[in-house]
């Protein structure tokens, strides 16, 4: 898993099948786990983390860099039993609610900031930072909107909606 971070093997989308060159992300969440349930010992997840880390520096690969932090950080954090503070914390809590909204409408909002801010702005930095804190402002607003108008009502909707059993299904 560790050969794509470390550029043994180079990803080419159109030869390497499904998320093979990401694996090692999903990987680090499995040690992270395996890790915190006393499977696998630290040492061993620590090593990977370290390699990885190495790599995605050597890389610039934010993808990786991100990778190693959060898993590290989410298994200290369950070390100290504090995962059912943090996964109740009200913001989270709060992104977890319009997470699907958020899904489905980020691309659009993304895409539209960016775009009219490059043509009304000078591309630069400076503008690709400000883009992108109004594009995640809008985007947390709009899929609050969707979630309220939408989700939220649908959800309601389907929990009065009586499922027939198999049987009865067979008959009818």
């Amino acid at each position: 898993a560790t050969t794509y971070p470390l550029s043994i093997f180079k990803d080419n989308q159109f030869v390497i099948p499904f998320f093979l060159p990401l694996y090692y992300g999903f990987l680090l969440g499995i040690f992270t786990y395996w890790c915190w349930q006393g499977k696998l010992k630290s040492i061993y997840f620590y090593l990977y983390a370290t390699i990885l880390l190495a790599a995605g520096i050597a890389q610039s690969s934010g993808f990786t860099i991100t990778c190693v932090i959060v898993s590290s950080l989410s298994l200290e954090v369950a070390k100290k039993n504090q995962m059912q503070n943090f996964l109740n914390w009200q913001p989270l809590q709060f992104l977890g609610r319009i997470s699907y909204s958020l899904y489905l409408t980020h691309n659009i909002v993304f895409g539209s900031v960016f775009f009219l801010g490059f043509k009304l702005l000078n591309p630069n930095l400076v503008t690709e930072i400000c883009c992108l804190g109004v594009a995640i402002l809008i985007s947390i607003g709009f899929a609050t909107i969707i979630y309220e108008l939408v989700e939220k009502p649908s959800i309601k909707l389907s929990r009065k909606v009586k499922l027939v059993k198999n049987a009865e299904a067979i008959k009818a």
